[in-house]
């Protein structure tokens, strides 16, 4: 059974002028955010076989808070620039591209993009938004081999 764990960034700083968008951090609320994530994601951690972040410094902050260290492009972790702002189909194609050989991946990414491909792969009529410093746990229920797999994904659990 393949897994996905999906993570928005917690709030970032909009005070601090001088950083573009690319660049900024977490604030004070963003930093309990994602100490928050941590705490409530601890027992699912150890099961992921690869994080791909988007390499925004926000997006990053949030992540190396969830695992408790300093983060690098490595085996476990992967910076995808395509994910800075991507839609919901380049999420999807990131998404299918891992879980071919890999039976549990979080992504951890923005908005609008990541409340739309949630919506996409569970067909959800409701359109759920994904607020700052929140995540999904999705299971796949598809019966079919990896290559074939499809958008037939159940929420598991939720932290809004």
């Amino acid at each position: 059974m393949k897994h996905l764990l999906l993570i928005r960034h917690a709030k970032s700083d909009w005070d601090i002028k001088e950083f573009p968008d690319f660049g900024r951090g977490l604030n004070k609320r963003g930093l309990r955010e994602a100490s928050e994530m941590k705490k409530n994601l601890s027992t699912v951690i150890p099961s992921i076989n690869k994080f791909i972040c988007s390499p925004a410094a926000r997006t990053i902050q949030t992540l190396s808070i969830i695992l408790g260290q300093e983060i690098s492009n490595e085996n476990i972790v992967c910076f995808e620039p395509h994910l800075y702002l991507a839609e919901s189909k380049k999420i999807r194609q990131i998404a299918k591209k891992e879980l071919i050989n890999l039976d549990f991946v979080a992504i951890v990414g923005h908005n609008n993009g990541i409340s739309d491909f949630l919506n996409l792969i569970t067909h959800n009529k409701f359109n759920l938004e994904f607020p700052t410093g929140s995540w999904v746990l999705l299971e796949n229920l598809s019966k079919v081999s990896n290559e074939e797999m499809n958008d037939n994904w159940q929420i598991i659990q939720k932290s809004w």
